[in-house]
């Protein structure tokens, strides 16, 4: 309680800190219509002083079409309008009181004039105070692209074999318009997939999240805007797709929208047969033996997901959404496994024995989740409330046979011999409320919200063992693990723009409980903590070519379910994995400072600060010869360096987008009983290049590759890796066909590769990355469909999946 008076002070002191001008301030207010008063978004109000047309200062519609701009003086300027698409209009501000009022109506250009195409002017890339911005629409490479090939240009992002990270992130969050994407990454891809970059506005990278966003996570947010076009009409695309790794499997996706007057109904889907063939290997010491573990499997995954909406404008000033998704996972969702566990002898290196298990896994599951969402704008100077009701459950089963036989070298059989099953039940269950608020005045644009979350999991794992020939249970490897946590957040920014600088301070408040209990282990462990999140951004404007920002945010990561849960997995009777009921959270402190040079080459300096960092770690039992994946709380990890991106034009036929890193790792450990430190200096360069090989840029090509040096990953050193991408891609039937030919990993090169510093145990991971895809996209129908920006709060689902 004392800590929740002391933050309500201190917000409230935050607050009112923003509330006394230090000079005199002016407000121009205003909002940007079409002919048919639809709003006109994203589209440029610029304040001019006369009689020289000096620039004064410059602001863009929000979705809704609401432009709001604070000057020190208005006397003797001119208001401008500029939208891509409309005529510019001006006009001459002459009211002299503190808050003045201008509306336009925009005349669309429906037609060439005189030869001459409007088009949009806005830079590729534009560094905003708290995030990195790509607008598509300005760069070759997004002709007859889509959401997924998109990312992979867009700075700071990188895009493996489909999985979607930021460099210097552990982790990164999709949004599409603000609402997060709560999918594997499979789904993700195929969603990605279905959407062509003619439907997308910009992709915005975040670094950094501000308050509004959840503390959760050492992660950045990409959030993928679309553009908000208003014609009524059907609209969509379908994909279909081969893709070959060792095995084939087929892949569809499509997304469908329909506007009629105050209704919007979208929906979108995906189905997938995808087979993969990863090989593993393990490298064990123990005191007199070296055991080496191959594990040759078979994936073969049949899913499919869908989702349906709509959104009602119930007038000028209020709209209600509803989002339904569900996905599932086929009983055929199934691996199989041969596993080679080899042990030499350390003394002779000569073999002496090898345990051969076969196992087969069986998956299956469904997850259902639905979103209100109720949107009011107060007022034309751009108040807005959002306010959010989500709710998420998945249920997953899953089942794994494996039998054991350990013979000598001679390939006689020993007695040691085992035939074991396991199986479960997963149930997650978790409900949000949220709500957001934005206040603009004349001072300053403030944010307030809140959220509050409850999470429930459950599972119950049974391990069988043949005895004679029946199974029977084993007490001591079966468990039931019931996981709550309710978290409460409060959260207050504020925006201000001085003339060339722009502050934004933001703060957080985080009351979190949290119980896990175990009655197989008659085991209870709680956790109740509140904490605050701070964040500072600021960014200076020294003109049109060159503008710095610094930023700074404290960052929680919490355990997931599966992270806390004791439950042992095993792979085989000397080899398991387990989580860990007591495991803390861990805090960062983030900072970085960046350049912008002439909206095409950005620089970051960025460090990272993580207390109590808890990781998966390796440990090796030499009394029973056992191999153990577990959680912990390693320890301190600190990482610093520079980040660089280049969006290059060497052609008018050739785009390339440059990407560079290089950085230091320091982790301090505090498992194992070491002291000490484990540090790497490492780098990382990527270049996508698109190539067109005609004017109407209707036949491309594609050649993509990146190189991660030698990096250190907590207590394990992680070797180099690279990889090579081609592509071809041909427009047809003006744009509305593609077809398109990508190989990735093409040299078979995405081995990784990771060495414990402290009991020297190997991971040789290969994950049957190399494939050939094939691919097919139809898009049909009306292109200028407008979808809702809307931000759900179901954050916490991502660590349910």
């Amino acid at each position: 309680m004392k800590a929740a008076i002391n933050f309500t002070i201190f917000l409230l002191i935050f607050l009112f800190s923003f509330s006394f001008k230090s000079i005199a301030q002016y407000t121009i207010q205003g909002r940007m219509t079409d002919q048919k008063n639809e709003a006109v978004p994203f589209a440029n109000a610029v304040l001019l002083h006369l009689p020289d047309s000096a620039i004064v200062v410059t602001a863009m519609t929000d979705t809704a079409g609401y432009f709001s701009i604070n000057a020190q003086s208005v006397a003797q300027t001119l208001l401008k309008a500029i939208a891509s698409g409309y005529h510019t209009q001006t006009k001459l501000i002459t009211e002299t009181g503190n808050d003045i009022k201008v509306d336009f109506v925009l005349h669309s250009v429906d037609r060439m004039l005189s030869g001459v195409t409007v088009t949009a002017n806005k830079p590729v890339i534009e560094r905003k105070a708290d995030r990195t911005v790509f607008n598509v629409e300005s760069s070759v490479s997004s002709v007859g692209a889509d959401a997924l090939e998109l990312l992979k240009r867009s700075p700071g992002v990188r895009v493996n074999n489909d999985n979607i990270s930021v460099v210097g992130k552990s982790t990164v969050s999709i949004m599409i318009n603000d609402r997060l994407v709560q999918l594997s990454a499979d789904e993700l891809a195929g969603l990605l997939r279905s959407m062509p970059a003619e439907t997308i506005s910009k992709i915005e990278v975040i670094t950094a999240p501000p308050a509004r966003y959840d503390a959760q996570g050492n992660a950045g947010i990409i959030n993928i805007v679309t553009k908000k076009q208003q014609k009524n009409g059907l609209n969509g695309s379908i994909t279909t797709a081969y893709e070959q790794h060792t095995a084939g499997g087929f892949q569809t996706n499509g997304n469908i929208n329909y506007r009629f007057q105050k209704f919007n109904f979208f929906g979108n889907g995906n189905y997938f047969t995808l087979n993969r063939y990863p090989t593993r290997t393990f490298t064990t010491f123990y005191p007199e033996e070296k055991w080496v573990q191959t594990d040759d499997q078979k994936d073969q995954n049949v899913f499919g997901r869908f989702q349906v909406g709509a959104d009602y404008n119930i007038n000028k000033k209020s709209i209600l959404g509803v989002v339904y998704t569900h996905g599932w996972g086929s009983p055929v969702h199934h691996s199989q496994e041969d596993i080679y566990t080899k042990a030499y002898s350390l003394a002779t290196g000569m073999l002496d024995s090898v345990t051969r298990t076969i196992a087969e896994t069986f998956d299956s599951g469904r997850r259902d989740v639905g979103n209100l969402n109720y949107e009011w704008r107060i007022d034309t100077s751009g108040k807005k409330l959002n306010v959010d009701l989500d709710y998420f459950t998945r249920t997953g089963k899953k089942r794994r046979d494996f039998v054991s036989n350990n013979t000598l070298p001679d390939g006689s059989l020993t007695s040691d011999s085992s035939n074991n099953q396991t199986f479960g039940k997963q149930v997650n269950n978790i409900g949000s409320v949220k709500l957001d608020l934005e206040w603009p005045t004349h001072f300053a644009k403030y944010s307030f919200g809140g959220k509050a979350s409850f999470v429930h999991n459950i599972s119950d794992n049974v391990f069988n063992y043949l005895d004679g020939g029946d199974f029977v249970m084993d007490p001591n490897k079966t468990n039931t693990f019931d996981y709550t946590e309710n978290t409460q957040a409060l959260y207050a920014s504020a925006h201000k723009d001085l003339k060339k600088w722009e502050l934004q301070l933001g703060l957080r408040a985080e009351n979190t409980q949290s119980k896990g209990y175990s009655p197989t282990l008659n085991q209870t462990t709680t956790n109740n903590y509140f904490k605050l999140f701070p964040s500072v951004f600021v960014q200076y404007n020294l003109n049109e070519n060159h503008k710095f920002n610094f930023n700074y945010t404290r960052r929680i990561n919490r355990p997931d379910f599966w992270d806390m849960n004791p439950f042992r997995v095993y792979s085989t009777p000397n080899a398991y994995e387990q989580g860990n009921p007591f495991l803390q959270p861990s805090f960062s402190n983030n900072f970085e400072i960046g350049y912008t040079l002439k909206s095409k080459y950005t620089f970051s300096l960025f460090s990272e600060s993580v207390q109590n960092y808890f990781t998966r770690v390796s440990m090796v039992d030499t009394v029973n010869s056992t191999f153990i994946f577990t959680r912990v709380n390693a320890g301190n990890n600190f990482s610093a360096g520079l980040r660089a991106n280049a969006v290059v034009n060497f052609t008018k036929w050739w785009e390339c987008n440059l990407q560079g890193s290089g950085f230091y790792t320091q982790f301090t450990p505090k498992v194992y009983g070491v002291s000490g430190t484990y540090s790497q200096p490492s780098f990382y360069i990527e270049t996508d290049n698109t190539i067109s090989f005609n004017k109407d840029k209707t036949l491309l090509a594609e050649a993509n590759f990146y190189y991660l040096s030698k990096q250190q990953a907590d207590v394990d050193l992680q070797s180099p890796v690279y990889s090579l991408g081609l592509g071809f891609k041909a427009l047809l039937f003006h744009k509305q066909l593609t077809i398109g030919v990508s190989g990735y990993d093409v040299l078979r090169t995405e081995w990784s590769v990771y060495t414990n510093d402290y009991n020297h145990t190997v991971q040789n991971l290969y994950f049957d990355d190399r494939s050939v895809r094939v691919a097919l996209t139809w898009k049909f129908g009306n292109a200028n469909i407008k979808l809702r920006e809307r931000n759900t709060g179901a954050d916490e689902a991502k660590r349910a999946n």
